[in-house]
């Protein structure tokens, strides 16, 4: 899978090797190496090898997440400092003023990365790596506009003795106690100190002149010397297998033998690139470490790629999350609407039912139409049962308004329509004038009959009415009897 892939690359000002390492837990494996060269007298190296790189990837169908960078001893320069603290973000917060104070000069053009060589009561001391920051600028450019992001770029001893330490713990080479391990390839010179726990410390990086054995003694030599403590042998390993072991030997009085540390990278086609390998396939394993203080990014132009994978990845889910929400609230309303006209279909139908039922009126508002017809069914069981005689009701009513208009002395009332219900009467006509109308209601309340409703009109010469009379409870009652 491409997210378990990466891409190492040993980079110089004119070639780069690149590795795409596969790993899963502690097993990595090599999927693909490469190496491309460019004309060292080009103004722009790094925009035409990242095409190079680019290029190369693309061919071989090379798929991978990260980038990581070894950069060539040849940009960077290695200091060694004096900390008074042994807590690295302390050291962090204090390194760049340690280091500008001891080299006396502005440092602010360059960029910075460190490694602890050792700790103590008095203190840390670092191992200092410095690179223009224009370099690293235009590499890092050059690297971004191929989507190829370095998410860390550190000194190439590094990568060459994380590599060393994982090739001695995989089971390739056993440690021999404290040495000195003397690296040769392409012209520069890799001095790292292999301790008795097994651990591989870098020390210094150098170029070598054209008699390799000769410059390689007298480096060796004082390399040993600055050391502050012996080491038990000296571990040389050429690729070019230029330097002669037993001259060394003579004039360094130490025993030489052959480091074994790049056995399993040994392949007729790489011509004698093992170390470039070895140190691109070490960058490759950066991924891996949790405390990364040798990574000049780290000071300058800081790695964004993994925040800007995840607000791309964030955006993607607020997207796809803005148009489920949407694609939801789509199939709720059309669920509401269909609902809505079930609903009002249903309502045509009840009104149409409850009409026919209750005699043409209309559906009640807000009120529940079983209800009212469960109230129609109750009123009609009790006229059935007796309890209510529709017969004995209306003659009450009858009897009540016609000893009403007997009790009525004056003349000229007139009686236009009489509508007698088992709960009310309505009674229109006319009188002389509206005073007579007033007695006459009067008559009417006296003879138990309330005036629930009334319209008067007394504009056309005679006082016209209309009321609604509810017979009093005990009025009816006794007209019934």
């Amino acid at each position: 899978m491409k997210s378990h892939n990466t891409l190492g690359l040993y980079v110089s000002t004119n070639r780069t090797v690149g590795v795409c390492m596969a790993s899963r837990g502690h097993d990595r494996r090599i999927l693909d190496r490469f190496t491309v060269s460019i004309d060292g007298s080009s103004a722009e190296p790094f925009k035409e090898l990242a095409a190079a790189i680019a290029s190369s990837c693309t061919q071989k169908r090379l798929a991978f997440a990260e980038v990581m960078v070894a950069l060539d001893c040849a940009l960077y320069m290695q200091h060694a400092i004096h900390s008074n603290f042994t807590n690295l973000k302390q050291i962090s917060a204090t390194v760049r003023y340690d280091t500008e104070e001891v080299l006396a000069t502005d440092i602010s053009t360059m960029a910075l990365s460190f490694q602890v060589s050792s700790t103590g009561q008095n203190g840390s001391e670092l191992k200092v790596f410095t690179a223009r920051s224009s370099i690293l600028e235009q590499l890092i450019l050059a690297f971004q506009a191929h989507d190829m992001d370095p998410v860390a770029i550190e000194p190439d001893a590094i990568s060459l003795a994380r590599y060393m330490h994982w090739a001695q713990t995989s089971g390739h080479m056993e440690s021999a106690g404290t040495g000195l391990a003397v690296v040769v390839s392409d012209g520069n010179c890799y001095h790292l100190l292999c301790r008795a726990d097994g651990s591989i410390m870098p020390i210094r990086a150098f170029p070598l002149g054209k008699d390799k054995t000769t410059g390689l003694a007298g480096q060796t030599f004082t390399t040993i010397a600055a050391l502050e403590q012996p080491v038990d042998q000296v571990l040389v390993y050429d690729a070019s297998a230029q330097v002669d072991g037993q001259m060394l030997a003579q004039r360094l009085g130490q025993p030489v033998a052959d480091g074994r540390w790049f056995e399993r990278l040994v392949d007729p086609a790489d011509q004698g690139q093992q170390v470039a390998i070895a140190m691109a396939l070490g960058a490759a394993m950066a991924r891996d470490d949790r405390v990364h203080t040798a990574n000049f990014r780290n000071d300058f132009m800081p790695y964004q790629g993994k925040r800007l994978r995840l607000e791309k990845a964030a955006r993607w889910a607020a997207i796809s999350l803005t148009v489920l929400v949407i694609a939801i609230g789509a199939h709720v309303q059309m669920r509401l609407v269909q609902a809505q006209q079930d609903i009002r279909r249903l309502k045509d139908r009840v009104a149409k039912d409850y009409a026919a039922v209750m005699g043409g009126r209309s559906l009640p508002s807000g009120r529940n139409p079983a209800d009212e017809l469960k109230r129609e069914i109750r009123r009609i069981k009790a006229i059935r049962s007796g309890e209510l005689s529709l017969q004995e009701s209306v003659l009450a009513r009858l009897t009540l308004l016609l000893k009403a208009f007997n009790s009525y002395g004056r003349s000229g009332l007139q009686i236009d329509s009489i509508e007698i219900t088992t709960s009310t009467i309505r009674l229109d006509g006319s009188t002389p004038s509206r005073l007579d109308t007033q007695s006459f209601f009067k008559v009417l309340r006296q003879g138990g009959l309330n005036v629930a409703r009334e319209t008067v009109d007394d504009t056309t010469g005679r006082c016209t009415f209309s009321v609604i009379l509810v017979p009093m409870e005990g009025a009816q009652k006794a007209a019934e009897q």
